[in-house]
């Protein structure tokens, strides 16, 4: 009788455990080798979905309790292919859903409006800490020692003073981009009513409740157009510390120093422009169902309100409003 072989594999086996140190090894020696400022590209690149990540896993872990539904789950199986995971980050950022799947409640929506939110505004006193040591280890390393970055994150982590302080400056700066998008809903709304009416197209009206729902919806791109615009302070100008500090950028420190045209600054251009005009498209496209082409043409009208905006809510929240 012909023995039995035994087909098990070891899960952690010596060659396995050879190919790969070598694999990471290699890899690691590669990334090293890479021009320092294409390190800190990479590097913030992954500090700028960070926030996306764990804002996902709390949203995961509610649907897993049955307090959300899960609307981006697929109705295939793609297993691990890379197809299948870019469809699942695409569904994450409301880009895709399952089929047939309608837009989420205002239920939902609001959910996934506060859990977005509240993790950016959070875990903003570290993020910040954590990309200006990359900033300043990767653009301007003069000085600086992963000793002295660890100390300073350590006393800045450390202080209640300093979490309350930017937490409460970023929920107010947070709250710009809720305030602009939700006006922009609304012009919409009002605007594709009108148009229907005069036009008599009913089918271009919008739906109130599931646009409203939509735009709530929308709260992953807030808050990577939030993270792309910090970040921009350290491509601009790696050894800044961010807002609420950085009105000199455009010599704004007050409202007597005003000047309409101060979005046409190298460094708010810098920060912001690119994200607005990908953030801005997404929202035309996938809220208020604009075609691509008139979405980009709004979006990039849209750039010098949204310089505007950022600039006023500095000035306003160091000096207050001018009236």
């Amino acid at each position: 009788m012909e023995k039995a072989v035994d087909r098990r594999r070891y899960q952690f086996s010596l060659w396995t455990i050879l190919v790969v140190t070598t694999v990471v090894a290699v890899t690691l020696g590669a990334f090293l080798q890479l021009p320092r400022w294409l390190i800190g590209y990479a590097l913030f690149a992954l500090f700028l979905v960070f926030p996306l990540f764990v804002a996902s896993l709390v949203r995961q872990g509610l649907v897993w309790f049955g307090l959300l539904a899960d609307l981006w789950t697929a109705d295939e199986p793609y297993g691990r292919s890379v197809a299948g995971l870019a469809r699942d980050c695409l569904r994450g950022l409301g880009l895709a859903r399952a089929k047939g799947a309608k837009s989420p409640s205002l239920r939902d929506s609001l959910l996934i409006a506060a859990i977005y939110s509240l993790t950016l505004v959070g875990l903003w006193p570290a993020l910040r800490e954590i990309g200006l040591q990359i900033s300043m280890s990767t653009f301007h390393s003069g000085g600086w020692t992963l000793t002295s970055a660890w100390q300073s994150f350590a006393e800045a982590v450390a202080s209640g003073g300093y979490w309350l302080r930017l937490i409460k400056w970023e929920s107010w700066s947070l709250g710009r981009w809720w305030l602009l998008f939700g006006l922009l809903t609304l012009l919409m709304l009002a605007l594709a009513q009108l148009v229907s009416r005069l036009l008599s197209r009913p089918g271009w009206r919008l739906p109130v409740a599931e646009t409203l729902a939509r735009w709530l919806a929308f709260a992953p791109w807030l808050v990577a157009l939030e993270m792309a615009f910090l970040i921009g302070v350290w491509i601009r100008s790696p050894n800044t510390v961010p807002e609420p500090s950085t009105g000199f950028v455009v010599g704004i420190f007050n409202w007597g120093l005003w000047h309409w045209d101060a979005w046409l600054d190298h460094g708010w251009l810098v920060r912001g422009a690119v994200p607005t005009i990908i953030v801005a498209s997404v929202f035309f496209v996938e809220v208020t169902r604009w075609p691509w082409w008139l979405a980009l043409v709004a979006a990039i009208l849209l750039i010098p309100v949204t310089l505007l905006l950022s600039i006023a809510t500095t000035v306003a929240y160091q000096n207050g409003f001018p009236w």
